[in-house]
């Protein structure tokens, strides 16, 4: 059977083509000239992280106010007080995720003539707000976002649900996402067609029995669809 519908991860995956977003900051802080070490901003990502989680209910938080909160607690972890670089830190990450979102917007555009889309995301309860920031909403016949069904990948059941609400079996369904731990090897468990960003920087191949393709970026799915169409 021809493949039906396409899904994908969002963070890491549809915004930033495979770079995770801790490496993203770390570009950031480093391109505005700060020497904070890559371990040192690490802990405080994933400590604001922790606590944007546990703390605050950003359910109606665009990306942009996502990213000030997130940057706001991480100047707060390092003790940073310089205002106005953070603020071009923020506007810094925005912009690159703004780029590959149009960008990317454009390819579902496409693949929304043929296939069904929809997106499967560890998230904070506000995907379709940021959806709808970039126009994806009218694209996607399925949102799913961890916060809101207090199940999260890498468990199975996420995968499920959405392949409930399409209506289709995983055999139908390609899944495009950037962490093999959380998207390849659960997708695969469920049944569905695995597609892995690798990312620019290349990362080596944890189990290639778990993944049907590897791409760097996401227009490569428009050739690895085309060909299948073709076969």
């Amino acid at each position: 059977m021809k493949t039906q519908a396409i899904l994908f991860d969002f963070g890491g995956t549809l915004d930033s083509d495979g770079v995770h977003w801790s490496e993203q900051f770390f570009n950031a802080y480093r391109k505005l000239g700060s020497a904070v070490s890559r371990e040192r901003l690490d802990q405080a990502f994933l400590e604001a992280d922790r606590i944007i989680a546990s703390s605050y209910d950003v359910r109606g938080y665009s990306l942009k106010q996502l990213l000030e909160l997130q940057v706001s607690l991480q100047f707060e972890n390092l003790r940073f007080e310089d205002n106005e670089r953070k603020q071009k830190i923020v506007d810094e990450c925005y912009a690159k995720a703004k780029q590959t979102l149009d960008r990317n917007r454009d390819i579902l555009l496409r693949l929304h003539e043929k296939f069904r889309l929809g997106v499967i995301s560890n998230y904070n309860g506000n995907l379709e707000v940021v959806c709808r920031e970039f126009n994806l909403t009218p694209l996607l016949d399925v949102i799913l976002d961890s916060k809101n069904l207090e199940v999260s990948k890498p468990d199975p059941k996420i995968f499920q649900i959405a392949l409930e609400r399409l209506g289709l079996g995983p055999s139908d369904c390609y899944y495009v996402g950037d962490s093999f731990e959380r998207d390849v090897i659960p997708a695969k468990q469920v049944g569905l067609h695995t597609v892995w960003m690798c990312s620019a920087n290349g990362r080596a191949c944890p189990d290639s029995t778990k993944v049907d393709y590897i791409i760097s970026s996401l227009p490569e799915i428009e050739h690895i669809l085309m060909r299948e169409r073709r076969s």
